[in-house]
């Protein structure tokens, strides 16, 4: 799992050095396996601004610029790029640079004419896969600023190597909760609050879960008056981060709560959905659907599948279908919000070899609690970044509503299963940190798990976060 500290920094405070993070976090038992510096491969790459522009004398494909690279002078600049003008901001690449695809920045002389650094595409700097031009800056740009900086993409990310038993590490929040508990500092959860139309979505959409066992919950949003286009750069910036590619601002939001949150998301385009009713139902063996990635699929009995009033529209937890595609011209779509049975849908992507983000994390368990936090999360960015309405209420098919885990915990067991003495304090304090809830003030106490714990069962497994919570008095941290 991979963790900007950009982004998680935004609901926990860190520690000043990443360093003594990783070794928290580490000899919690969450591994950090690697640690990426963003913006380091960009070092020697600036804002520039384009002086003058003239054509190459000797040939009629290329250009000689001057450029105002800020501290570092006025540079002649020889380029074969045709989508800038004089008085445009560009990124500078000057002279000793090593570009992200090794290629070192010498002085050159092309057709004759000195050329002192280059100038660069979105590609070319691996923010992008556009590779079509130079990449037009923001004229409000300082000139001479290091690119990593003007465009918000230094960082630091940490590779999380997270055990298949801590599915609510797999976003974000889930890790953010974590360091929350191990540094004693405060939880900051996003903002999810919403202002809704007079219109009610149940008008529009309806749920029918045909098989509860598989599906214990399903919850639709209708938004409306939403325009497509791309992401902002820094939700682009982050979803790059952790390897998410950017597609439009509908399909990120999506992706982005996911990493966020740590709840799989689906858009579907409410106009392409037969009758606007969502049918939860296992597969007819050979019924067939084409998912995202353009494949035909040919399913199976036990696959469930998300079905409108026509046939299969999404593969449940694993992959949504092409027909119901968000695309340039969505203005309206249902926001899906689920639980599934992990077994299910483990099964599914392996019969379908159709691994994705979300059957990754349905496969592991999901907190059942946030279903609807997620959802007004996502609904919320669709508010800010495309412009959407949402509808008042939603459709929350809930034929198997979630029990907490409760049982029984002797504080003094706990050093004793430990080996060493462990302060009743601690024990409450360090369970209270993590999301238990305790009940009792004499040795006995009633613990009810968190759900976003399904790992959690009974006595043992308390007193085993104890002792790694803990870890945090043992920590060596490393330079």
């Amino acid at each position: 799992m991979k963790i900007s500290l950009n982004w998680l920094a935004d609901y926990v405070e860190l520690p000043a050095r990443p360093e003594d993070l990783a070794a928290t976090l580490t000899m919690a038992g969450l591994e950090v396996e690697g640690v990426e510096r963003l913006g380091e491969q960009l070092e020697g790459v600036v804002v520039a601004r384009v002086v003058e522009t003239a054509a190459h004398p000797n040939a009629e494909k290329l250009s000689v610029n001057k450029v105002d690279a800020g501290p570092k002078g006025t540079l002649q600049i020889v380029c074969g790029a045709k989508n800038f003008k004089a008085g445009d901001l560009v990124p500078l690449a000057t002279v000793g640079t090593t570009m992200p695809s090794g290629m070192k920045i010498e002085p050159a002389k092309l057709r004759g004419v000195e050329s002192f650094g280059m100038l660069c595409s979105a590609k070319e700097l691996g923010v992008s896969e556009e590779g079509a031009g130079l990449m037009i800056l923001d004229p409000a740009l300082e000139v001479g600023r290091p690119i990593a900086d003007a465009l918000g993409i230094r960082d630091v990310v940490f590779e999380i190597n997270v055990t298949p038993n801590r599915g609510d590490c797999l976003s974000h929040l889930g890790i953010a909760r974590e360091v929350a508990a191990l540094t004693g500092k405060q939880l900051k959860l996003p903002p999810v609050d919403l202002t809704e139309t007079e219109q009610a979505a149940d008008a529009l959409v309806s749920v029918q879960i045909d098989a509860p066992d598989r599906c214990p919950r399903y919850a639709a949003r209708v938004l409306e008056g939403l325009q497509v286009r791309a992401s902002p750069a820094w939700m682009q910036n982050r979803l790059r981060a952790v390897g998410v590619r950017a597609i439009s601002n509908v399909v990120d939001v999506t992706n982005y709560v996911l990493m966020e949150c740590g709840q799989p998301l689906h858009a579907f385009d409410l106009d392409k959905v037969e009758g606007g009713r969502i049918i939860v139902r296992k597969a007819a063996a050979g019924e067939r659907m084409t998912t995202l990635d353009a494949k035909e699929r040919t399913l199976d009995a036990e696959d469930l599948c998300i079905c409108d009033a026509k046939g299969p529209s999404a593969l449940a937890g694993v992959m949504g279908g092409a027909h119901s595609e968000v695309g340039e011209k969505t203005s309206r779509v249902l926001l899906e919000s689920a639980r599934f049975a992990p077994g299910a849908i483990r099964r599914t992507a392996s019969r379908h070899a159709l691994h994705s983000e979300s059957s990754h994390r349905f496969e592991r368990g999901i907190d059942p609690e946030i279903v609807l936090f997620a959802q007004d999360r996502a609904a919320r960015l669709l508010c800010e970044l495309a412009g959407a309405k949402v509808l008042r209420g939603r459709v929350d098919a809930h034929p198997k509503p979630y029990a907490p885990r409760r049982f029984a915990l002797k504080l003094s067991k706990v050093g004793e299963l430990l080996g060493m003495p462990i302060a009743p304090e601690l024990t409450r304090s360090t369970l209270t940190g993590l999301g238990f809830g305790l009940e009792g003030q004499g040795d006995e106490l009633t613990v009810t798990a968190p759900s976003w714990r399904p790992d959690v069962e009974g006595q043992a497994d308390c007193v085993e976060e104890v002792g790694r919570a803990s870890c945090r008095e043992r920590v060596c941290y490393v330079v």
